[in-house]
């Protein structure tokens, strides 16, 4: 009889989400065949039986938050006898914010067998259940096949008008007030922005650069490659061989010292509809523009659909974050701790098309850990980011 653990996936989770079982008690499963996904605060990912059996038994239901090495289940063979400490506990053991009106709306419905046999999210198969969707109709856009709550509400549209429902998060009205609870993701958000608010001394440099060479990287890239150049690509093949030069930005800071990474890790931030993810372009220093790029497009599709493994998201030594696609001029990113950097990217501005040298700009703004460098390092990086940027094979030289 072999345990199925929720793992630790990251130095930082404490605790998993399971999403779904793929398989189900009584089921055939072979080894490294997945059988459940579990939701962290930064990717899905699904957990592969550890041997050939049956799945003899689900200790932890769908729904539920599992701390890390807990039993979730059991693989075996059906005659084989369950260890005792197998049982769990008596009550599940997950928190839940949600008034107490809305678990009983939940449970007051419940699913059919073959609704409970189709998979998709647990926020999917409720919204369904409301909507009176039938989820065997429903074609699933997640991992693995799996219906996620945006196909369900896409297939209700289709439904009388009675039977409509709103894409959202689980809502609970009460009298003039709305109940939304957070997803994990966010709550981890919420957690480790309040962190790093808290504990590290942020210092915000603001800058104009020049922007023309990166717009002609830009359609240069765009040749070559056959798709749309992205001025993030192009920005962040700048940034990590510049930092490989201002090494202190490029660490982890510690009570004692500085960790300083001579690989330079860029997370770039990516928006979901939870939240943000960061995916990580690694050996960022040693990659050309055109594969930063190609990696960059990946990342940032599987990121949005949840499907990252998680050594893909973390690691970072320094992150970028762009607004400049929402008009947004510039800002104060939050450092991700325990990083010593953040750039943040604004929008790119230029006074006529085609767009010409003076007038090109585009404004970026630096936040760093002021415990581990100080403002005039800061302002030294961006002098020399901003060379670079306008002239950009200066930093090949």
């Amino acid at each position: 009889m072999q345990a199925v653990m929720m793992p630790q996936l990251g130095l930082t989770m404490t605790e998993g989400l399971i999403v779904d079982w793929l398989k189900q008690t009584g089921d055939a499963v072979r080894k490294g065949e997945a059988i459940a996904e579990v939701e962290t605060e930064k990717v899905t990912y699904a957990i592969e039986s550890p041997e050939d059996g049956v799945l003899v038994k689900i200790i932890w239901k769908e729904g539920e938050t599992v701390p890390v090495a807990e039993t979730i289940g059991w693989i075996g063979q059906l005659d084989e006898d369950i260890p005792d400490q197998s049982d769990g506990p008596s009550t599940p053991q997950r928190e839940s914010n949600a008034p107490p009106i809305e678990q009983a709306n939940a449970d007051s419905a419940p699913l059919s067998h073959d609704q409970h046999d189709v998979r998709a999210t647990p926020l999917a198969k409720r919204m369904a259940r409301e909507a009176a969707v039938v989820l065997d109709e429903v074609r699933g856009t997640g991992p693995y096949g799996r219906i996620q709550a945006a196909d369900v509400a896409e297939m209700a549209q289709s439904l009388p008008s009675g039977k409509r429902i709103e894409l959202r998060e689980a809502e609970t009205s009460m009298h003039d007030r709305r109940f939304v609870p957070h997803s994990t993701m966010r709550e981890a958000i919420a957690r480790h922005m309040s962190e790093s608010w808290r504990t590290i001394p942020h210092v915000t440099l603001h800058r104009s650069m020049p922007a023309y060479e990166l717009l002609k990287l830009r359609e240069r890239l765009s040749v070559e490659t056959g798709r749309k150049g992205s001025i993030t690509a192009v920005i962040v093949w700048l940034v990590a061989r510049v930092l490989v030069r201002y090494p202190y930005l490029n660490a982890m800071y510690d009570d004692r010292g500085l960790w300083v990474s001579d690989a330079v890790h860029i997370g770039v931030a990516t928006e979901l509809d939870q939240g943000l993810l960061v995916p990580v372009i690694r050996d960022a220093q040693s990659k050309t523009i055109s594969e930063i790029a190609k990696e960059l497009l990946e990342l940032s599709s599987r990121g949005r659909d949840r499907n990252l493994h998680p050594r893909e998201v973390e690691g970072g030594t320094f992150t970028i974050s762009t607004l400049g696609t929402y008009g947004i001029d510039e800002f104060t990113p939050i450092i991700m701790s325990p990083q010593t950097g953040i750039l943040g990217v604004g929008r790119l501005v230029t006074n006529s098309p085609p767009p010409d040298r003076e007038g090109s700009r585009i404004r970026v703004s630096l936040s760093f850990d002021h415990r581990a460098v100080d403002g005039a390092y800061g302002a030294q990086f961006l002098a020399a980011l901003a060379e670079c940027f306008s002239d950009p094979l200066r930093i090949l030289i």
